[in-house]
Order: structure tokens, then sequence, then C-alpha cells
């Protein structure tokens, strides 16, 4: 061994291991929250309450909801006007659903 160098204990200690237990943890945490969440069925109801047609859900809509909102999920659909719109379908656990378009 080198100056200054201490060799390696073989076995790890209860701080080693609680250490990489939170280090996973927080790892886990971290991509659920980068998966994002969406609700599609609240989504459909949503959009057909409020007249739209031929629905078509997407993925989590990044940046569209507001701070309150949990779920954010991106829509195509025909309006009653005949048109398509796209947008999102933003809601918390305690409020409605906010109808966003692009």
């Amino acid at each position: 061994m080198g100056v200054g160098l201490t060799p390696r204990h073989p076995f790890t200690t209860i701080e080693d291991s609680a250490m990489k237990l939170l280090r996973a943890s927080s790892l886990a945490i971290f991509i659920m929250l980068l998966s994002g969440c969406t609700a599609p069925d609240r989504a459909v109801r949503t959009l057909t309450d409020a007249g739209y047609s031929n629905i078509k859900i997407g993925e989590y809509a990044w940046l569209s909801c507001g701070k309150g909102d949990v779920y954010s999920t991106r829509f195509e659909a025909t309006g009653i006007t005949g048109r398509t719109v796209t947008g999102a379908i933003c809601n918390g656990f305690f409020k409605g659903a906010t109808i966003r378009f692009d």
C-alpha cells in the first residue's frame, strides 16, 4: 500500500447499507415523478361531457397544467363545430377537471 491509503474493510456497516437504501429509494421516487401521472378515463369522461367526439388520449402533458394539478393527460378530439383540437385535461385530488387547449 502507498502512503496515506487505508485498506478497504471487507464488511459494510449499517450506515453504508442505510445510505445505499436511501439512494435507491430516492432514485425510485425521482423516476416515478419523471414518469408523470395521467387519468385517461377521467379525461375521456370530461371531454365527452363537454361535447367532444373522436377522442384520442395521449401521454402525460408536460408543463400544461397548474400547481394544484396532479394529473395531466394529453388529448386530441373533434369539437362540436367539427374542428380538431388538441390540449390537456388537468385535474387534482380535490378539484374538478380543466380542459386546456394548445
